[in-house]
C-alpha cells in the first residue's frame, strides 16, 4: 500500500494481491495534512489485514454491523422517506444482518462485499445482480452513518457493483393511453389522468390530498421519492375529471382536506391497487397488452422526449435526483427514431458531390 496525493490524499492498494487490480481509496478531502493522511493510511492497513483474517480489528466502540443495526434503523426511520425506511428494513435486515452481522463494524472492507455478493448469488432466491447492488448501497449507507456517529472511522468502503442490465422501460402509445382513460370509470379515470399527465409513481397519488390541490393555479403538491416536495400542473383534462370526484361542498365536513384524493370508501384510506380497474379498461378498449400503473409514467416521459423537451426539464418534472435515470426514455422513443430515420432518407435522396465536374448520383432507384 502507499499514500498518493492528487488534489487529495488516497490509499493506493490491491485488494487481490501484487498483480491484482490496482485500487484507490478517498481519505476525507478536509485531511490535508500528511501526517494526519498517514494515520489513515496506517489505520486503514490494520483494517485491511484484520478483514483477511491477519490481525485483530482496531474497533472504536467494538460493535459489529448486526449490533448497530437497531440504532440505524431508528435513525433511518427518522430521516429517510418511508418507502425508503421500509425497502431499508426488509432487504438490510433480512439479508446484509444474515450474512455480515456477525463482523466488526470497524472492520467491514472490499473482502466483506465480495463475501456477500458470492452468498446471496449463491443462495435460494436467486436475486438479481442490480438487487445485490442494491443492497450493498444500503451497507455503504449504514457504514457512513456509524462513522458519522462515531461508531468507527469515517470512510467509504470501496465496492465492485455487479454487472445488469437495465431493462428498457415498457410504454404505451399515446392512442393507446387515451383509449384506456377513457375506458375506465371516472373515479380510475381521474387515477390514471394523474399518473400520465403529471408522470407520477402509484404511491404518490396515493399520498395525494384534497388539501394538495390548488384549483385557482392548477397545480397540485406532493410528497415525492426521497421525502421532497414538488408542486406540478394538472392540466384542464385532469381538473376537470377531478372536479367530477371531488366531494360535494354540502358534504366537506371540518378536515376533509385531509382525505386522500382517491378515496376507497370501504377502508377509509387512499386506494392501494388499481391493476384490476386497468385490467377492465384495457379489456374495454380493446388493449391485450399488460398494463401496469407505472407504464403511464414511463408513457409519459416517453412522450415529452417525443416532443422535443429538455431532459433537464423532464428530470425535474419526474423527480429524478440522476439525469442518467431520465436519459433511459430517449432509447424507448420511437418517434425520435422516426424523424432521425426521415433525416437519413431526405439525405439520401439529395444529389451527392455538387462541385463543377464531379459526377451526380442519384439515389433514386425508380429512375434509370
Amino acid at each position: 500500500m502507499s499514500l498518493e496525493f492528487y488534489n487529495r490524499f488516497f490509499i493506493i492498494y490491491r485488494p487481490d494481491g501484487r498483480y491484482g487490480k490496482r485500487v484507490r481509496f478517498p481519505i476525507p478531502s478536509h485531511i490535508q495534512d500528511r501526517a494526519e493522511a498517514q494515520r489513515w493510511h496506517d489505520d486503514f492497513i490494520r483494517e485491511w489485514k484484520a478483514a483477511r483474517g491477519k490481525e485483530e480489528p482496531r474497533a472504536l466502540t467494538g460493535l459489529t454491523i448486526g449490533q448497530l443495526w437497531p440504532s440505524y434503523l431508528e435513525w433511518s426511520k427518522m430521516h429517510h422517506a418511508a418507502t425508503t425506511h421500509r425497502d431499508i428494513e426488509k432487504n438490510v435486515g433480512q439479508w446484509v444482518i444474515k450474512y455480515l452481522g456477525q463482523y466488526d463494524a470497524e472492520g467491514i472492507g472490499p473482502h466483506h462485499v465480495g463475501i456477500y455478493q458470492r452468498m446471496r448469488a449463491g443462495g435460494d432466491h436467486h436475486p438479481s445482480n442490480r438487487t445485490i447492488n442494491k443492497e450493498l448501497a444500503y451497507l455503504g449507507g449504514m457504514i457512513k452513518w456509524a462513522g458519522r456517529q462515531g461508531h468507527i472511522t469515517p470512510r467509504r468502503v470501496s465496492m465492485d457493483r455487479l454487472p445488469y442490465k437495465r431493462p428498457l422501460p415498457q410504454v404505451l402509445s399515446a392512442p393507446e393511453v387515451l383509449a384506456v382513460i377513457n375506458a375506465a370509470e371516472p373515479f380510475y379515470r381521474a387515477y390514471l389522468l394523474s399518473l400520465f399527465v403529471m408522470g407520477l409513481r402509484s404511491i404518490e397519488a396515493r399520498n395525494l390530498r384534497w388539501k394538495d390541490i390548488d384549483w385557482r393555479r392548477g397545480t397540485a403538491n406532493m410528497i415525492q421519492k426521497g421525502g421532497t416536495m414538488k408542486s406540478l400542473p394538472m392540466g384542464p383534462a385532469l381538473m376537470s375529471s377531478l372536479r367530477t370526484i371531488a366531494p360535494p361542498e354540502s358534504n366537506r365536513k371540518a378536515g376533509w382536506g385531509d382525505l386522500p384524493v382517491f378515496l376507497n370508501p370501504d377502508t377509509g384510506k387512499a386506494v392501494f391497487d388499481i391493476r384490476k380497474a386497468i385490467r377492465r379498461a384495457c379489456k374495454k378498449a380493446g388493449i391485450e397488452k399488460r398494463v401496469t400503473p407505472h407504464m403511464l409514467r414511463h408513457s409519459c416521459a416517453t412522450a415529452m422526449v417525443d416532443k422535443g423537451i429538455n431532459l433537464r426539464v423532464i428530470q425535474s418534472f419526474l423527480g429524478h435526483s440522476n439525469v442518467t435515470t431520465t436519459e433511459i426514455y430517449t432509447h424507448v422513443s420511437l418517434e425520435n427514431l422516426r424523424d432521425a430515420q426521415k433525416l437519413i432518407s431526405r439525405g439520401l435522396r439529395n444529389k451527392i458531390g455538387r462541385r463543377k465536374g464531379a459526377q451526380i448520383i442519384r439515389l433514386d432507384t425508380a429512375r434509370k
